[in-house]
């Protein structure tokens, strides 16, 4: 993963899935947690978890991808909990998260195993999702592309000649 750094603050998600967050100037550890225990995640993908966590607002956003916690945000002072996608239960694919804004509606998008989803990023409430097998027929768990958004539109691409598509975002 990249770290993500804002101000003094270096933040970054191990491939067992700790976030932690580092003071840049003295390089001690300010906090960390542990999304795969937290969570309960079942099993790690094949080349653990693999994601630059995104800064939005007061949170960190990151995708654990355990059962009920698809997406998690933390408090960026503290590393506790904010929200966890409760209602979605995908698995990670190595996607870094995006923050997009689309008509003055704020939302985190990013790739599951199987689908392109978006989540409201104060209460983690899952706003949109779009799954692969509708136009694939398969599962995709690889999918390390973050999405892109342009003109009202989120375009997901994946590896192992999987395709890709645009989404066209309504109001």
């Amino acid at each position: 993963t990249t770290p993500t750094v804002e101000g003094n603050d270096v933040y970054v998600m191990s491939g067992r899935g700790k976030v932690s967050c580092f003071d840049r100037r003295k390089g001690r550890k300010k906090w960390s947690f542990d999304g795969a225990k937290k969570f309960k995640l079942p099993k790690f993908p094949r080349w653990g978890l693999s994601e630059s966590v995104l800064l939005v607002g007061d949170k960190v956003i990151c995708t654990p991808g355990a059962p009920n916690a698809t997406m998690a945000a933390l408090n960026k002072k503290t590393g506790r909990v904010v929200w966890a996608t409760k209602s979605l239960s995908e698995e990670s694919s190595y996607c870094s998260p995006l923050l997009v804004e689309h008509k003055g509606k704020k939302m985190i998008v990013t790739q599951a195993a199987d689908s392109v989803v978006a989540v409201d990023p104060k209460s983690g409430k899952v706003l949109w999702k779009d799954s692969y097998s509708d136009y694939l027929g398969k599962h995709r768990a690889i999918n390390v592309n973050t999405p892109l958004f342009a003109d009202g539109s989120i375009y997901a691409t994946s590896g192992y000649g999987d395709g890709g598509a645009m989404l066209a975002l309504s109001a």
